[in-house]
C-alpha cells in the first residue's frame, strides 16, 4: 500500500502556513486552500513567547523574527494614571519573546527565508472547500 503524501491544509493564515512549512520540511506535500483571494496586512503587533519562537527556530525562522521583530525584554502593565503596576522580566527563557506584527511574521512563514523548500506550499488564494466530504481510512472524497 502507498502512502499519501498530499495533505490539504484549509486556513492559509499564520497556523495553516507554519503547518504547511512543517509539513513540507519532513517530505509531505501540502496544499493551503485559503478562502480569501489575497493576503493583505490584516491585525497588529503580537508577542511570540518561548514556546512560539521554538517552533520558529525549528522552521529556521527565528533570526529573520529577530530581525525584523523586537526582542522583548520586560512586560510592564501600568494604570490609567501611568504608575506601575507590574513589571515582569522575559529575558531570562532560553529562548527570546519577540513583538512582530502579524503581517510581517505571515509573510516570514509563507516566504520563509526566500526558501526553495516551500515551493510545494504557496497557497491557492480564493479557494472554497465544499460541503459534504467523505473520510475513509484510505482517503477523503
Amino acid at each position: 500500500m502507498q502512502t499519501a503524501k498530499k495533505i490539504i491544509i484549509i486556513g492559509g493564515g499564520i497556523g495553516g502556513a507554519a503547518t504547511a512549512l512543517a509539513l513540507h520540511r519532513v517530505g509531505f506535500e501540502p496544499v493551503v486552500y485559503e478562502r480569501t483571494k489575497e493576503l493583505r496586512e490584516v491585525g497588529a503587533g503580537i508577542a511570540l513567547w518561548a514556546n512560539a519562537t521554538h517552533i520558529l527556530k525549528n522552521l529556521g525562522l527565528l533570526e529573520e523574527a529577530l530581525r525584523v521583530g523586537y526582542l522583548t525584554t520586560n512586560y510592564q502593565f501600568n494604570s490609567q494614571s501611568g504608575k506601575e503596576l507590574v513589571n515582569i522580566p522575559v529575558d531570562t527563557f532560553e529562548l527570546p519573546v519577540i513583538g512582530i506584527h502579524r503581517a510581517e511574521l505571515q509573510s516570514l512563514i509563507t516566504k520563509g527565508k526566500g526558501i526553495a523548500y516551500c515551493i510545494q506550499c504557496e497557497p491557492e488564494y480564493g479557494a472554497r472547500v465544499q460541503e459534504g466530504l467523505k473520510q475513509s481510512q484510505e482517503n477523503v472524497q
